[in-house]
C-alpha cells in the first residue's frame, strides 16, 4: 500500500530577474528552455545553461516520451539528472497533457525533490507556462505517515487514559504531566523528552488547526528514533481506515490528492512490490489513472529492490520473532497463550533441525553454504503441518485480543495476526517451484 502528498507552488520572488520578461517566450517555444530556466534558477545565474551531458540525457527522454520508446541514460553523480528528468516530466504535462511516474532509489533521494528540485522546476515552470500549473505528488508508504489509531493507542499507554478520548485532549495531558507511564513498552526510542514531543506533534496532525498538514516523516520536526516513529504508523495491513475515530487518515487523504496529480514521484520500493507481487500500487490501479510514462532514476538498484520485496525466509528465528511479538501483545496472556508460546521454542527447533539436515541434501545444486533447491524439492515437507497447526492456534487466541477494547492490544494483536498470516503464505511459496523464482537453503550465522 502506498500514499501520497501534493506539493503546493512555491513562491516567484526567487526568480525576479533570472528570468526576463523579453526572453521568457524564446524560453517557452525552446526544446530545452525550461531546463535553461530551471539551472538559472537553481545557480542564482541569469546567464547560466544546462550541461551538455544533462542537456543530451533530456533531448533523448523527450524522443522517447515523444515515440512512448523507452530509452536508458548513464549520468554520474552531480551531473543534473534531476533537473533534466523533472523538466522532462513536467514538459510532458504542459505540451500533451501526459502524466509520469518518477521513481528514485530512496525515500532520501525523494525528500531532496520534494525540499529543493521540485520546487526549482515548479517556479520555472510558473514564469515560463503561467497558465498551467503542474502538480506534483510524492508517494510513499504508508508507513511513513501517522496512524490515527496508533497515535491514540500509544498516548493512551502513556496517560493512561481509556475510553475516546480525542486527539487534543491528549496532547494537552501529555504536555502538561508529569512523567509518562507505560516508558518500558517503548524500549530505544531515545530521550523522554524527545520522544513526548514526537507523540505530542503525532496526535496533532488529527486537530483542525493541523488537518492540512502532510503528517509524514520527512515533515516531521521532532528528532526521533525507527522505533520512536514506529510508535505513532502502521504497516499496510495494520493501518486505520478510519473508521475507528472516523478521521481520515493522513495516508488516505494524501492518496486522495494524487489521484490528481501530473508527475507522481515515488522510490524503487513501491514499484518493486507492484513488480514481485503483481499488485497495480500505481501502475494500472483505478485509483491514480492513467500513467503515461515512467522515469527510473538509479534504475540499476531498481531489480535488487525487486529481490528483497518479493523475498520470503522461513528459520528458526522466524518462529521465534512472532511468538516473542505475540506474548508482548497479549500484555499478561492465558494459559493456553502461554502454552502455544512455550511450544514456540519445540517447532522453532524442529525447523532448524530439518532445514540444517536439508542444507546438505544431495538434491539440488551446493556452493558454499548455500544449497539451490530444484523443481521438485520440497524443503519444508516434513515441517509443514506442524508449523500450520502452530499458526493455526495462535491465531485464534489471538483473535480475541484482536477484538479488545484496548486500542493498544488491538493494535499489537492484529499486526501479529498479519505476521502469521505471512507465515502461512511464506510457507506455500517455499514448498513449490515457481518460474522466475530461485529458492535456496543457506547456513546463517551463529549471532552472539
Amino acid at each position: 500500500m502506498a500514499a501520497a502528498h501534493v506539493v503546493s507552488m512555491p513562491s516567484l520572488t526567487s526568480v525576479a530577474g533570472l528570468i526576463p520578461a523579453n526572453s521568457r517566450d524564446d524560453l517557452a517555444s525552446d526544446q530545452l528552455g525550461l531546463l535553461t530556466a530551471a539551472v538559472r534558477v537553481a545557480t542564482g545565474n541569469p546567464h547560466a545553461l544546462p550541461r551538455p551531458g544533462q542537456a543530451d540525457l533530456r533531448r533523448h527522454i523527450d524522443i522517447a516520451m515523444d515515440a512512448h520508446t523507452a530509452c536508458v541514460g548513464v549520468a554520474p553523480t552531480g551531473s543534473g539528472k534531476s533537473l533534466a528528468t523533472l523538466t522532462a516530466a513536467f514538459m510532458a504535462a504542459v505540451e500533451w497533457d501526459e502524466r509520469t511516474v518518477l521513481s528514485t532509489d530512496s525515500l532520501a533521494l525523494m525528500g531532496q525533490l520534494q525540499d529543493k528540485d521540485v520546487d526549482t522546476v515548479q517556479t520555472a515552470a510558473a514564469e515560463l507556462y503561467p497558465d498551467r500549473q503542474v502538480i506534483v505528488a510524492f508517494v510513499k508508504g504508508i508507513a511513513n505517515y501517522v496512524d490515527p489509531a496508533k497515535v491514540i493507542a500509544t498516548a493512551q499507554t502513556l496517560t493512561g487514559s481509556t475510553g475516546t478520548t480525542g486527539y487534543a485532549k491528549l496532547a494537552e495531558m501529555l504536555e502538561t504531566n508529569g512523567r509518562m507511564k507505560g516508558m518500558e513498552q517503548f524500549p530505544d526510542v531515545g530521550s523522554e523528552g524527545a520522544f513526548r514531543k514526537l507523540i505530542v506533534w503525532a496526535l496533532r496532525q488529527y486537530t483542525p488547526s493541523h488537518f492540512d498538514e502532510p503528517g509524514d516523516r520527512h515533515s516531521c520536526p521532532i528528532e526521533h528514533t525507527t522505533e520512536g516513529w514506529q510508535s505513532v504508523s502502521s504497516s499496510s495491513s495494520e493501518a486505520d481506515d478510519g473508521s475507528r475515530y472516523g478521521v481520515p487518515p493522513k495516508a488516505q487523504l494524501a492518496k486522495d490528492h494524487a489521484t490528481g496529480a501530473d508527475i507522481i514521484v515515488t522510490n524503487h520500493s513501491i514499484l518493486a512490490v507492484q513488480a514481485a507481487l503483481g499488485l497495480p500500487i500505481i501502475v494500472g490501479s483505478n485509483r491514480f489513472g492513467r500513467i503515461d510514462h515512467i522515469i527510473v532514476d538509479e534504475a540499476h538498484t531498481l531489480p535488487g529492490h525487486v529481490r528483497s520485496q518479493g523475498a520470503t525466509t522461513l528459520s528458526r528465528g522466524t518462529i521465534l520473532s512472532i511468538a516473542r511479538q505475540a506474548y508482548r501483545a497479549a500484555g499478561k496472556p492465558s494459559g493456553r497463550m502461554q502454552k502455544w508460546n512455550d511450544e514456540a521454542d519445540t517447532v522453532a527447533a524442529y525447523v532448524e533441525e530439518k532445514l540444517s539436515a536439508g542444507s546438505s541434501g544431495t538434491a539440488g545444486t551446493q556452493r558454499d553454504s548455500v544449497r539451490r533447491l530444484g523443481e521438485n524439492d520440497n524443503p519444508v515437507a516434513e515441517i509443514e503441518d506442524m508449523i500450520r497447526s502452530w499458526a493455526d492456534i495462535g491465531s485464534k487466541e489471538l483473535g480475541h485480543l484482536a477484538d479488545d477494547r484496548d486500542v493498544s492490544k488491538r493494535i499489537k494483536a492484529t499486526a501479529v495476526l498479519d505476521r502469521i498470516d505471512k507465515l502461512k503464505a511464506t510457507m506455500r511459496s517455499l514448498a513449490k517451484h515457481r518460474s522466475g523464482w530461485a529458492r535456496w537453503i543457506e547456513r546463517e550465522e551463529p549471532r552472539g
